[in-house]
């Protein structure tokens, strides 16, 4: 005798068409275009109109589109040029559009992306402001609390409404985690340009010996930044001003004291067996960087890079510009590339497309 087969109940899987859309966005996360997945006649739209210029049979299908947006720097929409379904409330850095709140009473309209709602904050791309202040403003004095991405909205995006990492200021380096120590102690004349970033080591366990080094010898040797191992960072001069932190430059790179920020990451030389040594002979390599000061240190550079537009080129490890142990600047830029080339995307792309 043989086995009765097994009935096995088939699985059906059922796509419902036009539920699923596909936002085509800019480097900025600013929603442009929304097409579905509905294939449309293209000999004839929905409303069973010929599309523009297409002659009948020349072109087979053509997309749903759901929404299109141009927008002003600061997200207002342009009139004429942005229209959208009703189901679809996305736009601006991504933002979901608050239409509702700035309907018009008397004629009855809606304000269509006149406000956003994000995370933290309601933001009116008209004035390009928050409506609410910045719950830490005490951290940017010179900045309105009400400020949209530092007034610069080509480069910089606030998706959610909350505190960014870093920005400068004037040359000097605010956000989270950063202390001012800048005095006319180690205070050196403006630089004509800043055109590169040197990245060095410090050859010692804390942030606070390099800082006391510097400050004693009245900035004869010197740097504008350096990065503890728990990710906290002191300035102690103007990124403007110059700092003695290269020795006598080698090679054709150009870079100087006269034209370069220099960063300190706090750590030793070590010897084979990986213990920290000043023994010059005994130097095997140098001390990996914690997890906090790749970030930090990534966060500052690409920060630099941004303001004062410079690209990966221009980021130098000490011993490139200046007879310097082997290694040194280098175990920082080994560490720091790949964040900073994450932080720096959607800058790049966008300074490509302006050439």
């Amino acid at each position: 005798m043989s086995n009765p087969p097994i009935l096995v109940e088939p699985t059906v899987f059922t796509r419902i068409l036009g539920e699923k859309e596909y936002e085509l966005k800019n480097h900025l996360g600013n929603v442009r275009v929304v097409i579905s997945d509905v294939k449309l006649n293209g000999d004839a739209d929905a409303g069973g109109r010929r599309a523009p210029g297409v002659q009948a049979g020349q072109a087979p299908y053509m997309v749903d589109m759901r929404a299109y947006h141009n927008y002003y720097p600061f997200g207002m929409l342009q009139p004429e040029r942005s229209w959208s379904t009703e189901r679809y409330r996305y736009g601006f850095n991504g933002k979901e559009m608050d239409n509702e709140v700035r309907e018009n009473p008397t004629t009855g309209t809606v304000g269509t992306g006149n406000s956003y709602t994000t995370h933290f904050r309601q933001y009116d791309p008209r004035l390009g402001r928050w409506w609410s202040p910045d719950p830490k403003m005490d951290k940017y004095p010179g900045w309105s609390p009400y400020n949209f991405a530092f007034n610069n909205p080509i480069n910089v995006t606030d998706p959610l409404g909350d505190d960014p990492p870093y920005k400068i200021k004037n040359g000097v380096l605010q956000g989270e985690g950063v202390v001012n120590d800048i005095t006319s102690v180690t205070e050196r004349p403006k630089m004509k340009v800043v055109g590169a970033v040197v990245l060095h080591r410090t050859v010692s366990s804390t942030a606070a010996s390099a800082i006391r080094t510097t400050k004693q010898s009245k900035g004869r040797t010197g740097f504008h930044i350096v990065v503890d191992k728990d990710g906290s960072i002191t300035q102690v001069n103007n990124f403007e001003n110059r700092a003695n932190h290269v020795g006598k430059p080698k090679g054709e790179s150009g870079v100087s004291n006269m034209n370069s920020i220099g960063i300190e990451v706090v750590g030793m030389p070590v010897d084979k067996d990986g213990n920290p040594t000043l023994e010059s002979g005994k130097v095997a390599g140098w001390e990996s960087l914690t997890d906090e000061q790749i970030e930090s240190t990534a966060q500052a550079v690409s920060t630099i890079m941004q303001e004062y537009d410079l690209g990966f080129d221009d980021i130098f490890p000490h011993e490139d510009v200046s007879a310097k142990t082997e290694g040194e600047g280098q175990t920082v830029l080994d560490a720091i590339q790949g964040r900073v080339g994450e932080l720096m995307q959607d800058f790049m792309q966008k300074k490509a497309e302006n050439q």
